[in-house]
C-alpha cells in the first residue's frame, strides 16, 4: 500500500466524513441530517431493491460502492455473476448514460441520470476532477480513494474516506485490464476532441494517479453515481 504522508496529513480535517456519521457540527443539526438519504451512510435502489454504501465528499453524496443495476449493455467481468456481486457490473457508455434513450436521455449539459437511480446522476468530467482534487489531486488521490486489499502488489490505497474504490478490472476499447490491476468510472461528458469518446477515471495498482482521460465509448467501465 503506497501513499503520501504529506497528503494524509493536510486531508485528515476531510476524512471520516462519510455520510453515516451523527453529530456533525453539533447536536442542533441532527434533525436535519436524519431526513436526508444517505443520513445513515447507505441509501435504497427501489428499482432491484439494492442497497448502496454512500460518503459525503464536499457538499454532495457519491456512492460508495459500484453500481450493480442490470441494462442493455452492462455486464459482469469475465461473465461472472460472482464479480458482479463484489465489484458491481461493467457499463458501456451509451449503458451508463442511457443516451440512447433507454432510461433517461443526456442534455446539452452532459448530465444523465442514464443507469443510476432516480435522485442520482452519472458524474460529469468536472465532478470526476473536483473528486481527485480534493483528496490531493491527480497524482495521489488514489491513496486515499483506492480500497486497501485486492489491489495487486500491495497497491491498494488507505481508503481513509471510505470511498472504497476497487479493483475491478474493466475493458479499454477491446483491451482487458484485469481485476486486481486496476478500475475505471465513467463520465456522462464526451470527450471534446472525438465524438466516439467519452472521458473517465482510471485508476491503477502501478500508482495512486487518478486520471481523467478519454476513453472509446465500446469500453466497458464502472459506474459510480453522484446524488444530485
Amino acid at each position: 500500500m503506497k501513499f503520501a504522508p504529506m497528503v494524509l496529513f493536510a486531508l485528515v480535517p476531510l476524512l471520516f466524513s462519510a455520510c453515516g456519521d451523527e453529530g456533525g457540527s453539533g447536536g442542533s443539526g441532527g434533525g436535519a441530517a436524519a431526513a436526508h438519504p444517505c443520513a445513515d451512510g447507505k441509501f435504497l435502489d427501489e428499482r432491484d431493491g439494492t442497497t448502496y454504501k454512500c460518503v459525503a465528499v464536499q457538499e454532495g453524496f457519491w456512492m460508495a460502492e459500484n453500481l450493480n443495476f442490470e441494462t442493455k449493455g452492462s455486464g459482469c467481468y469475465g461473465d461472472s455473476a460472482a464479480n458482479c456481486d463484489a465489484y458491481g457490473r461493467l457499463y458501456t457508455w451509451s449503458a451508463a448514460t442511457s443516451c440512447d434513450g433507454a432510461v433517461a436521455p443526456c442534455d446539452a449539459s452532459g448530465n444523465a441520470r442514464g443507469a443510476c437511480p432516480a435522485g442520482w446522476h452519472l458524474p460529469s468530467r468536472e465532478e470526476l476532477v473536483a473528486l481527485a482534487v480534493e483528496f490531493g489531486g491527480e497524482d495521489w488521490a488514489g491513496s486515499i480513494l483506492k480500497s486497501e486489499e485486492g489491489w495487486d502488489n500491495d497497491g491498494g490505497g488507505a481508503d481513509y474516506h471510505g470511498f472504497t474504490a476497487l479493483p475491478a478490472g474493466y475493458f479499454d476499447g477491446a483491451e482487458p485490464v484485469k481485476k486486481g490491476a486496476g478500475t475505471a468510472f465513467w463520465s456522462a461528458t464526451e470527450s471534446s476532441g472525438n465524438a466516439d469518446k467519452a472521458y473517465g477515471l482510471r485508476m491503477s495498482a502501478a500508482d495512486d494517479k487518478t486520471p481523467v482521460a478519454a476513453f472509446d465509448k465500446f469500453s466497458k467501465l464502472s459506474v459510480r453515481c453522484v446524488q444530485d
